[in-house]
């Protein structure tokens, strides 16, 4: 069996605005934020 490890993550995942309302400038409703977590995104 593998032993289980510590692991430490000091980065934040990478932010992406997708759409941009009509106060930002763009002609959407509505605008989406993914990522900015600050845990390990994945591990293998």
């Amino acid at each position: 069996m593998a032993e289980k490890g510590t692991y430490e993550w000091s980065s934040r995942v990478g932010v992406v605005k997708i759409g941009a309302t009509k106060s930002e400038g763009g002609t959407r409703g509505k605008s989406y934020t993914i990522g900015g977590s600050s845990n390990i995104p994945f591990f293998f």
